[in-house]
């Protein structure tokens, strides 16, 4: 058995810079705020940005001075060296300037957003921020941005982590087969008409690229790419494409044959009494659903089982109007492949995955909590099934800083 572990590109260190948790009210001070400092920066008044990389660099010394991170290794000292001796001064002014050019971020609010994620300097402005400034104007065009009153400001200086978003190739395998790590919010393969040659989708926004696409234009001499299983759009984690059709068909039938194992990590609204239970409550399609996309419970539906196993309990410390709420840290396993399987099977056990906008009450998470942690497949040698290659992907540092922990049962 071969066993493969990444770490992701974040540091995943347990050190947090403090947080701060505005109630519902202060939203629309934010946007007041933000709207206010935009327009001081316009015009005579707007900071030069070749005088920022100071502004910035002083603001950054008296927000880690207010830490207790300490060595070499910490935040504050990684950042120390990187930001105040200059390797991503750079980058620093870069990313306060598309957030304040394009979302009206105040230098305030910058520093606010550095301190619910410190990672956001490690963002790629062109292939993170810029994408999902996009996503954010789109939605907001839609009306569909949280709180029609918020501003994308505001909204990205409680919850920065919406602008994470990259695509990584994490591994081949057997010269046919690409693990990747598909970002949330983000479609794993194109949607195509019955020809299989002109795409259905239409593209909202600049940005709005398929992990398809992303894979094609890496591997540009392969006459297509084909998937072994897929993820929902809002679900994070690995993503096993293949360099053929043959290649994909034939782990897709590895997945029909209940011969490969997953897992996943959610974090789900409350706290279950019971710290392992299986549900197997039959899935069908939603015909109520006007798009078509949702399942629902139904007595005679597909067979479908999940085992859920509780990793720890505490409560969401993201800001927002669900902040202080209970939640629990779930390992999942689902023992059938169904459609939305075990976002319907949290609902059903009366704990729905925060951030699941279709089976939840939550609407303002930046992101669906739920992690694709790890595949066990027998990938093919030689048109015979080999030794199983386990791969894995760590807890995001996302995930920290979503949930402060009361209680640990279980560790992975």
């Amino acid at each position: 058995m071969r066993i493969i572990q990444y770490s992701h590109r974040r540091s995943t260190s347990s050190t947090a810079l403090p947080r701060s948790h505005p109630s519902i009210s202060s939203l629309k001070a934010a946007k007041s705020n933000s709207q206010t400092t935009a327009a001081s920066l316009s015009g005579a008044g707007r900071r030069s940005f070749g005088s920022l990389h100071v502004v910035v660099k002083t603001s950054l010394r008296q927000l880690f001075a207010s830490t207790q991170c300490t060595g070499s290794g910490s935040l504050r000292g990684r950042f120390h060296v990187a930001c105040y001796e200059g390797s991503l001064g750079n980058h620093c002014e870069d990313v306060y300037k598309v957030l304040n050019q394009r979302a009206g971020l105040s230098l305030k609010q910058f520093e606010t957003a550095l301190a619910q994620d410190c990672q956001l300097l490690n963002y790629s402005v062109e292939d993170e921020i810029i994408p999902r400034l996009n996503y954010l104007e789109y939605m907001q065009s839609k009306g569909q941005l949280c709180f029609p009153e918020e501003s994308i400001a505001s909204y990205i200086t409680r919850q920065p982590q919406i602008l994470e978003h990259k695509l990584e190739e994490l591994q081949t395998f057997n010269d046919n087969y690409i693990a990747i790590n598909k970002p949330f919010r983000c479609r794993h393969d194109t949607m195509r008409g019955s020809s299989g040659s002109e795409p259905r989708y239409t593209k909202q926004y600049i940005g709005d690229t398929s992990a398809e696409e992303w894979l094609e234009e890496r591997y540009s001499e392969l006459p297509g790419i084909g998937f072994c299983h897929q993820l929902d759009f809002a679900t994070t984690g690995i993503l096993l494409a293949a360099k053929s059709n043959p290649a994909a068909e034939s782990v897709e039938k590895l997945f029909q044959k209940r011969q490969v194992r997953q897992s996943y990590l959610a974090l789900v609204f409350g706290h279950p009494e019971r710290d392992t239970w299986t549900c197997e409550d039959p899935i069908s399609k939603d015909e109520n659903d006007p798009k078509k996309l949702k399942m629902r419970r139904a007595s005679d539906g597909m067979e479908s089982s999940t085992k859920f196993t509780v990793l720890s309990r505490g409560h969401l410390a993201l800001p927002g109007p669900h902040v202080g709420a209970p939640i629990s840290k779930l390992l999942v396993q689902p023992l059938t492949d169904r459609r939305h399987q075990i976002r319907v099977h949290c609902a059903a056990s009366g704990h729905p995955i925060v951030g699941d906008t279709s089976y939840s009450w939550d609407t303002d998470t930046h992101r669906m909590f739920l992690l694709a942690h790890s595949l066990s497949v027998p990938l093919p040698v030689d048109d015979q099934v080999g030794p199983p290659i386990d791969i894995y992907l760590p807890e995001p540092r996302a995930w920290q800083q979503a949930m402060s922990v009361l209680t640990s049962c279980k560790m992975l």
